[in-house]
């Protein structure tokens, strides 16, 4: 009787034991102990473009007209339809006015720099692109200044995801504006030449 009395004693501490482990374990992966970190993006993914690609415009403005940019060319070169969570234009000068980014479909090839400005398409966060060209989808970006200077973006970076994976892709395509475009009479001026 003593005997299946420490058995079943030690049973019952072996079992304390272990649910005690596999509660300190779920603990730890459902937040309520230490969390590990999420893994950082992939740094390009299915939209990023060749490392050397890279764009560089600078243009004479007028104050106070609206224009767009369109530089940027979203094709998911992948096998899944990617999801965009965050666009970032990269270090916009002060007083650079941002009218709107729009994603768009390209009619015969990106639009560059145009006067005027139309907020027509759906914004960027939220849009799934499918893989393929018939699925392509334009960044286009409404500016303007109101001040005479000399304004820049330096670039786009694209925060996706996919079924699988976190992306982030940095796009070097950067602008320049520069007025009034009597005093900025060329693009090398407005550069800075």
């Amino acid at each position: 009787m003593r005997r299946a009395l420490l058995i079943g004693s030690a049973l019952l501490a072996a079992g304390v034991v272990a649910l005690g482990v596999v509660l300190a374990g779920r603990d730890r992966n459902e937040g309520g102990g230490r969390r590990e970190a999420a893994a950082a993006p992939v740094q390009g993914g299915p939209l990023a473009y060749p490392l050397e690609t890279r764009t560089r415009g600078f243009f004479p403005v007028d104050l106070g007209r609206p224009y767009s940019w369109g530089e940027v060319l979203l094709r998911n070169e992948g096998h899944l339809a990617v999801t965009i969570d965050e666009l970032e234009l990269i270090g916009p000068s002060p007083g650079l006015v941002i009218l709107g980014v729009r994603a768009v479909r390209p009619e015969g090839g990106l639009i560059g720099f145009l006067p005027g400005w139309q907020p027509e398409g759906p914004r960027p966060e939220g849009l799934v692109i499918a893989p393929g060209r018939d699925h392509d989808r334009e960044l286009v970006v409404g500016l303007r200044i109101d001040e005479p200077g000399s304004y820049r973006i330096r670039g786009v970076r694209v925060r996706y995801h996919d079924a699988l994976d976190r992306y982030v892709a940095m796009f070097d395509q950067a602008v320049g504006l520069c007025g009034p475009a009597e005093r900025y009479t060329t693009e090398a001026r407005c550069r800075g030449d």
